[in-house]
């Protein structure tokens, strides 16, 4: 994770606009209709416009019934509207201040990864105990890739000539 000011990288409505044209066109749904499986869902307020408008970003940011009802209706599990699919190395900016890598950030959604800069103990004291798995491992593996992409993105970086601060599990710890 690192801690930015600056407007590198995507954010969640922008990701939401973009999955949400994608996943529609993918299955062949009008706005239109997308906005009648909402409404059939309860979401009275969703209509054509609703849609099109958050796929453009002129509504910026959807709410959590929303985001849910979305998820549902294309069928999907809302982290996949949420945060991107694939790591390419564009960070993911979670809040306006901070930033992580996709990967890292879709396993922190699903539960399975504590971001650096949170305590371990009490992420992971929240997971009902019918759903702890291995996550130990999960965690070690995670934190392992993160530092590798970290790497590979510090030597992009220093070829561009930029810098960033990166928060290590050290430091959060």
């Amino acid at each position: 994770m690192t801690q930015e000011t600056v407007t590198a990288g995507v954010t969640p409505s922008q990701v939401v606009a973009q999955r949400l044209r994608e996943i529609r066109t993918r299955r062949g749904l009008s706005a239109r209709e997308v906005a009648e499986l909402c409404r059939a869902t309860g979401l009275h307020h969703m209509d054509r416009s609703v849609i099109a408008n958050i796929e453009t970003g002129r509504r910026r940011g959807v709410s959590v019934d929303e985001l849910l009802a979305l998820a549902y209706v294309l069928e999907v599990a809302p982290v996949h509207l949420l945060v991107p699919l694939e790591d390419t190395g564009v960070f993911y900016r979670f809040t306006p201040s901070w930033a992580a890598f996709p990967v890292a950030v879709r396993a922190w959604v699903r539960g399975e990864y504590a971001l650096p800069g949170i305590d371990r103990r009490g992420f992971y004291a929240e997971i009902p105990e019918s759903e702890v798995q291995e996550l130990a491992t999960t965690q070690a593996e995670l934190d392992e890739r993160h530092e590798r992409r970290k790497a590979q993105v510090r030597d992009l970086l220093r070829h561009k000539g930029k810098r960033f601060r990166f928060a290590t599990r050290e430091e959060a710890d």
